[in-house]
C-alpha cells in the first residue's frame, strides 16, 4: 500500500513527541521513520480527544 494511502486511513487521533529531540508527528510511521534515520527511540503521545 503506497504510504500516503496508508497515512489516510491512520486516525489522527494523537500527537506523537520524540523525548530526545522534542520532534512532533501526527503519523506512527513518519515516527517509525524518524527512529530509524536518527535512531531515537523513545516517543510518547498525547491524546487529541
Amino acid at each position: 500500500m503506497p504510504d500516503a494511502m496508508q497515512r489516510q486511513k491512520e486516525k489522527l487521533n494523537r500527537v506523537y513527541v520524540c523525548t530526545k529531540c522534542s520532534g512532533m508527528f501526527l503519523f506512527n510511521s513518519d515516527v517509525q521513520d524518524h527512529r530509524e534515520f536518527f535512531g531515537h527511540l523513545e516517543t510518547y503521545e498525547i491524546p487529541l480527544n
